[in-house]
């Protein structure tokens, strides 16, 4: 009944990935409790591969290493071959991120090897492997620059593919890479073709990354076009759906097209903006810690793999007492070097990991600085948008209203002066506010949501008001921004206090609100 419920799991995740990532995750990690609980290895390397898939989409690389890694030993276990294949074609793709090309390649000739030892030949292997082969193949040697043996992977993989529905994502995953080598060779106009083609074969129950990666494609297409309005147009909407999904590595790669793109157009705020994203999200990726697990573990697979190898020979020749003494000799020399071998690799690694908490201890005072500095920034930035927004306002109706048209007498001076000062009381915040809350809220991500959820009985103002003290601006600024009187401004904190829960306590709202 377990096996059946795993499976029944495993198929609504996959209905669940064009829609909801997280419920798709949710239910693939039901599942891998499950499989463990049965002991059924297949089932167990089955979610473990499915589950790595979704992180690895996602750009979760290192949550994907652990499932890559759990389906390997798996089996390592118990032989099968099939999943060592899978697991080590997913190890090619992680180093593929990593761009550690040679490693990559590595990797993807050993799944090929042990998809043939499991098929028996080349030829047994299911056409979406084969197609998958191919593809990562050319990206290997296009990040390697041989771009002549780049294209001739691609080409043999589109030359095999057919109209089967099966292979649509294959098929858009081929014809993005051809774009990106042609673009990639300056044939800019061939590279959009392609990238074109992908996209017609994207459907409403496509991979959600897929819009976003052909999005991203076109974009950077447009951007060297010099049709900077079209790029940022494209990136904006592969932004959009990238977020939905949380896909931090196509989030990456959209923040800086457009950090790029708007800095083209000399929206400077725009491109500061976006540059900070794209390094948010670099960091939230954590490459550098996954390159150093998935080091550590592929050498210990070299490490099983040669015990393995020993084991074997060791039972083979059982019968040869003398043959054995000196194969027994030799394998506790080898373990003994290799385990000092090893100790000493990992002693080196934590001197070095002691090195660098040292060196980031004694940079605690320079981070904090920085990170004051940036904060800083970012509330000048939020000012500079908010007084911008508002001088561009006044100068079009001073300009609409004091024209020579309509201003001819002494009379006629007096009543645009009105008008003037009308215009320039009138209650036009909501636009304003609306442009500050978009600008807050992708510097702040989840700050307004959080709040919500929190304090729920907090009116929109209030709400306003504590973005403010999260940008630590005094009660004179908040008053120059709202046009609103510092007594006004002093009233309306102490109502936030009170439903804040602080009426009784001496905590600062500032303080509050740059730990919220």
């Amino acid at each position: 009944m377990d096996s059946v419920k795993i499976v029944n799991l495993l198929d609504k995740a996959k209905g669940e990935l064009a829609s909801d990532y997280n419920k798709a995750i949710e239910l693939l990690l039901e599942a891998k409790v499950l499989a463990y609980q049965s002991g059924n290895p297949y089932l167990i390397s089955n979610v473990e591969l499915n589950l790595g898939k979704q992180y690895f989409f996602l750009g979760l690389y290192e949550k994907a290493l652990d499932c890559y890694i759990n389906l390997i030993r798996s089996a390592e276990l118990n032989e099968d071959f099939e999943s060592l294949g899978k697991g080590y074609f997913q190890l090619s793709g992680v180093r593929l991120v990593m761009e550690d090309y040679d490693q990559a390649k590595t990797h993807l000739l050993k799944s090929r090897e042990y998809y043939i030892r499991h098929f028996h030949s080349e030829e047994a292997i299911g056409l979406i492997d084969r197609l998958t082969f191919q593809n990562n193949m050319g990206l290997i040697y296009s990040g390697s620059n041989d771009l002549e043996s780049a294209r001739k992977e691609f080409e043999l993989g589109l030359a095999m593919l057919s109209d089967d529905p099966v292979l649509s994502n294959v098929r858009i995953q081929l014809m993005n890479n051809m774009g990106d080598l042609n673009f990639k060779e300056g044939k800019v106009k061939e590279a959009m073709e392609y990238y074109n083609l992908a996209k017609e074969q994207l459907t409403a129950t496509s991979n959600p990354l897929f819009h976003a990666m052909l999005d991203h494609s076109i974009g950077k297409t447009y951007l060297e076009l010099e049709s900077y309005a079209d790029a940022v147009l494209f990136f904006q909407r592969g932004f959009s759906t990238a977020k939905k999904v949380k896909g931090y590595s196509h989030l990456r790669h959209l923040s800086k097209g457009l950090s790029l793109a708007y800095g083209k157009m000399s929206e400077s705020d725009s491109a500061f903006l976006y540059l900070q994203l794209s390094d948010a999200y670099e960091d939230s990726l954590k490459i550098k810690k996954t390159a150093e697990k998935i080091l550590v573990e592929e050498l210990m697979s070299d490490y099983r793999q040669e015990k393995s190898q020993l084991l074997q020979l060791y039972e083979g020749n059982k019968k040869n007492l003398l043959w054995l003494a000196i194969c027994s000799l030799t394998l506790i020399i080898f373990l003994f070097m290799r385990a000092y071998w090893i100790r000493d690799r990992l002693l080196n690694m934590e001197r070095q990991r002691n090195e660098m908490e040292e060196i980031v201890g004694k940079s605690n005072d320079e981070n904090l600085l920085l990170k004051r500095k940036i904060e800083d920034t970012q509330k000048e930035a939020t000012l500079m948008s908010l007084n911008n927004l508002r001088k561009d306002d006044i100068f079009k109706q001073l300009s609409q209203t004091i024209h020579p048209d309509k201003v001819d007498n002494d009379s006629a001076n007096a009543e645009a002066l009105r008008k003037i000062l009308e215009k320039m009381t009138e209650d036009d915040s909501q636009l304003l506010f609306g442009e500050f809350e978009y600008v807050f809220e992708n510097t702040h991500m989840g700050f307004f949501q959080k709040l919500k959820n929190k304090y729920p009985n907090l009116t929109p103002n209030e709400r306003r008001l504590c973005a403010f003290l999260k940008l630590q601006l005094t009660t004179k600024e908040i008053s120059q921004i709202t046009y609103k009187s510092i007594r006004s401004i002093e009233l309306a904190r102490i109502r936030l206090r009170k439903k804040l829960g602080f009426t009784n306590s001496e905590k600062n709202l500032n303080d509050f609100f740059l730990e919220f």
